[in-house]
């Protein structure tokens, strides 16, 4: 299968090809070809991004990712791994004021 890069590739020679062409009808058979390999462009970006989660062992999917598919597709986190505002609020200015080096909330 060809990657999304050269199948981009392929339709940008189709739109060359479309402009240089003389005839409507060439230009219009380049046109279509060219939509063709964008389609197959969009999926084989999404064959690549499924495969890459399987190419290291931190990003495998958990068994709650595999319980909200749509979710682990979207890159959304569990509730109980987000912060409301106020909690990042205060984790952004904890590591903004301990700027030394230290790990965890600076003691006053």
């Amino acid at each position: 299968m060809m990657t999304s890069v050269e199948c981009m590739a392929k339709a940008d020679q189709m739109d060359v090809l479309a402009l240089e062409s003389d005839d409507g009808g060439g230009r219009d058979a380049y046109a279509s070809m060219a939509r063709s390999w964008r389609r197959t462009a969009i999926v084989a970006r999404r064959q690549e991004a499924r495969d890459a989660v399987w190419s290291h062992p931190d990003l495998l999917p958990t068994s709650a990712d595999l319980d909200d598919p749509l979710g682990f597709q979207e890159g959304s986190l569990p509730a109980s791994e987000t912060l409301t505002d106020a909690e990042f609020d205060a984790a952004l200015v904890d590591l903004l004021e301990n700027q030394d080096g230290e790990d965890g909330p600076q003691k006053t």
